[in-house]
């Protein structure tokens, strides 16, 4: 953690739901300070029709008191490009030198106005035995697009330290909580609520990541759009999808909760698909999920029967103390995990590069 503040505040700010995690550390211990959770579509009846995330942030930071408090912010896939890149074995220092030439052949736009930061991946095979190269993975994004985005942060008022991507957040969460194991390769699926990431795991990292845009809340926006229902109707609507399925009549709108959920797995599949063909016949060990459709059998029975791998909704807080923070937190927090694991990721920034 930051040494010059106890706690880091991990913030997830979806397009339903603000997250927020506030963490520290005693000795070897990571604990559960306190953390807030926020459903716009609970406080607003027009429900997405208005758009009050940094308004509603700043009144949560007023009541947790928060202002001023170190934070990382996620950036979300959308907004990120990323390519694989091997370079010589020079110092860390002269990487970024290095890599600035290669991201102005990557983008269409001034290299000036563009941002960029790397990891550095596990290689495997004929790569590991090349010992005078390094293979990296570089982040690209638009200047401009990150900094009104942290200005908004700031407004809060909060003090963000660092922006990181969703995927790899996802990613420290899985590492923290003993989910990846070495040589294992795993697929990660976050269900946000208007979009979908799926990323590829490999040498515990992120290799691959993709933002589907579409997920389980775009039912409810298709139903909405289409027959005037209310969000929350829409809501009950798409409760009963795994119904659907063995109903012989089905009505209009329950065929068009069908369609959008089809559409929906569709997209998914289809980058999943695309990532094992890139993993050279290695077998996906467990796919890993999180967000508000991890809690949705019916989907996670579908991606096990067709792919044949374990589905595992993960638990951010395997390794977390709960017990220890300002109060016990076990019962909200068996309910609220799974929407947590980004939040939590953010949280256990340590200032390493992403």
């Amino acid at each position: 953690m930051i040494k010059a503040s106890p706690l880091t505040l991990g913030v997830d700010l979806g397009q339903r739901t603000l997250k927020g995690v506030t963490l520290k550390r005693v000795k070897d211990r990571v604990i559960l300070d306190n953390f807030f959770y926020h459903d716009l579509a609970e406080s607003s009846e027009n429900f997405p029709n208005t758009e009050k995330t940094f308004q509603t942030l700043s009144a949560i930071v007023d009541l947790y008191h928060l202002n001023n408090v170190n934070s990382v912010c996620s950036l979300y896939c959308k907004n990120v490009d990323s390519f694989d890149v091997l370079i010589p074995d020079i110092p860390y220092k002269e990487i970024r030198k290095a890599l600035r030439h290669e991201v102005k052949n990557h983008i269409d736009y001034p290299i000036d106005e563009c941002i960029f930061d790397f990891i550095e991946l596990g290689q495997q095979g004929e790569e590991a035995m090349k010992s005078s190269e390094k293979r990296l993975k570089v982040y690209h994004s638009k200047i401009d697009s990150i900094q009104s985005y942290v200005e908004k942060i700031k407004a809060a008022p909060l003090k963000p330290i660092a922006v990181d991507l969703d995927a790899t957040a996802i990613v420290e969460t899985l590492r923290f909580n003993n989910y990846l194991e070495k040589g294992k390769i795993y697929i990660s699926i976050d269900f946000g609520e208007s979009h979908t990431t799926v990323s590829l795991i490999a040498q515990q990292q992120v290799t691959y990541f993709n933002s589907v845009p579409a997920s389980f809340g775009s039912i409810n926006r298709q139903l909405g759009d289409d027959f005037n229902l209310s969000y929350s109707e829409s809501e009950i609507i798409k409760k009963n999808l795994h119904k659907l399925f063995n109903k012989e009549n089905v009505s209009e709108i329950e065929s068009k909760t069908e369609q959008s959920f089809l559409q929906l797995l569709k997209l998914i599949y289809e980058t999943i698909d695309y990532y094992i063909s890139q993993v050279d016949g290695a077998r996906v060990s467990e796919f890993l999920v999180t967000g508000g459709g991890s809690k949705n059998k019916f989907i996670l029975d579908l991606i096990e029967k067709k792919y044949g791998a374990r589905v595992t909704p993960i638990n951010p807080f395997r390794n977390i103390d709960i017990f220890q923070g300002k109060q016990d937190f076990s019962q909200k927090i068996d309910e609220l995990s799974p929407y947590l694991a980004l939040a939590v990721g953010l949280g256990l920034w340590e200032g390493k590069h992403k």
